[in-house]
């Protein structure tokens, strides 16, 4: 019998606790369900046409009464409460718009609705329940998973309009805390609308694109090494990504790589962001004035086309170099590996925007946290996660095409990674190393399956830059395992 742990004054309250009960069952409990017979499915319609939040609610409790069923009828009484709700939600979820006829009439949206509707634009969610909150479900821009995606039984799949998300991830036993943010569709506080979704232009910008431009210092501390990563004094960051803006037409999204920009440059690029040719800028990442324990954090900023941040997102796993990578780089050859002279980040923002749709940032090396980000493509289902690195390029094949390939089964997200350009110590190559990945999800109802892209610099340009249009005409190609 479904019981609450404590009572619920809210529907999305009320979802919660159901989906925390039904993610309880056996996998077979819940595709062994019975189908709702036609009376119940009227008084559930009955119930939710109802005007007032209070008056759905007292009409859907008591028909999740179950003292005298079977264990499938129980689960399928309860599934049916659940689709009630979600196909209601349906009609105020950002997807929508972009995946409805525009000649096709608008849904008649009861009070109750609207204002869930306007909660999330300005509480982030729907509501909270015992440390979980109701979203959208992800994507916001695009069509999400299909109901058997999994090849298996998934509650989260059954669900096209609603998601129950946690309020922390894990990395090795450690929290880390979940933050949400909702973003306005104007110039000035969020990111503008586009007419072009599903064919989105991305601009990446490697800024060191010599292995001069970069310079590498080894610290001592307490018997360990540790190694900073800062482009060479002589290079002006923020002078260097606006002349690669001006060669740029116009992109939705700009993508630097990691470690390019610090606080202070991005201090001094917000100043002079004004009315640029694009939607959203993810400006890299760069070591923070405040430190701890002597360490600062390497933070990404997040600008609109005005010049206003959007958000920042810390790394949360400082990376190490091996003796190979220390050998490469001139340090000394210690036992271990010597680490980056970052701390730790200890929150992940999830980052709605209902014109360009749910966004991540993940830093180098937190794209390899394991368990942690696996869940977060798989609860939260972004449209978009951007990772900016610092790296020789990026190889078909390598080690983050390879990460990427195996996180792209989980969500129907985008992986944008940029990268910096360094030559190798053995690199003869004629060609150009590759500065920006594209990779798409497995089961793309757009591009076919799991399609990616690897774009180096414009020929002849200075600085150098790439990029892609989103399901354009470049020849994309397809990851595959042999």
């Amino acid at each position: 019998m479904f019981q609450l742990d404590k009572p619920v004054h809210s529907l999305a309250q009320l979802f919660i606790a159901l989906w925390l009960d039904a993610q309880q069952w056996r996998p077979n409990h819940r595709s062994a369900a019975s189908q709702p017979d036609a009376g119940l499915i009227a008084a559930i319609s009955d119930a939710l046409k109802k005007s007032t939040e209070q008056a759905v609610l007292a009409g859907l409790m008591p028909l999740l009464e179950t003292e005298s069923l079977s264990k499938p009828a129980e689960c399928g009484k309860i599934l049916a409460v659940m689709r009630g709700l979600d196909n209601e939600f349906l009609a105020i979820h950002p997807r929508l718009a972009y995946v409805s006829r525009s000649d096709s009439p608008k849904p008649s949206i009861p009070a109750w609705l609207q204002a869930l509707h306007e909660q999330r634009i300005l509480h982030k969610d729907y509501g909270s329940y015992a440390e979980h909150h109701l979203i959208p479900r992800g994507p916001l821009t695009r069509t999400c998973r299909e109901e058997n995606a999994a090849n298996a039984d998934s509650l989260a799949d059954q669900f096209a309009a609603l998601a129950v998300v946690p309020v922390v991830m894990h990395q090795d036993g450690r929290s880390i805390g979940i933050v949400q943010h909702f973003l306005a569709t104007d110039a000035a506080r969020g990111i503008v609308s586009a007419s072009n979704t599903a064919k989105e232009v991305v601009a990446f910008i490697p800024i060191a694109e010599q292995r001069a431009d970069l310079v590498v210092t080894e610290y001592p501390r307490d018997g360990k090494l540790f190694v900073d990563f800062r482009l060479h004094a002589d290079i002006n960051a923020v002078d260097r990504l606006l002349d690669g803006l001006k060669q740029i037409a116009e992109a939705d999204i700009v993508i630097v790589p990691e470690l390019m920009i610090s606080e202070t440059d991005a201090d001094s690029l917000a100043g002079r962001l004004s009315n640029q040719r694009f939607r959203i800028m993810i400006a890299g990442s760069g070591h923070t004035e405040d430190t701890d324990e002597g360490l600062p954090w390497n933070e990404s900023r997040i600008f609109n086309r005005s010049g206003t941040v959007l958000w920042r997102q810390r790394k949360l796993w400082p990376a190490g170099l091996d003796q190979t990578q220390a050998e490469f780089y001139g340090l000394s050859n210690g036992n271990g590996l010597i680490m980056e002279k970052n701390a730790a980040g200890d929150e992940i923002m999830i980052v709605d925007s209902d014109s360009l749709g749910r966004c991540v940032v993940l830093i180098c090396q937190d794209i390899e946290i394991n368990s942690g980000v696996g869940e977060i493509l798989r609860q939260f289902q972004p449209d978009w996660v951007f990772i900016p690195i610092l790296d020789h390029g990026i190889n078909t094949g390598g080690w983050i095409h390879q990460r990427t390939f195996a996180l792209s089964d989980l969500s129907q997200a985008r992986f944008l990674v940029a990268s910096t350009v360094l030559p190798t110590a053995n690199d003869n190559s004629t060609q150009p190393r590759a500065c920006g990945l594209a990779v798409g999800p497995k089961f793309s109802l757009e591009n076919g399956k799991r399609p990616y892209l690897c774009v180096s610099v414009v020929e002849d340009t200075t600085p150098g830059y790439a990029t892609i249009t989103w399901g354009g005409e470049s020849v994309w190609q397809r990851t595959t395992v042999k």
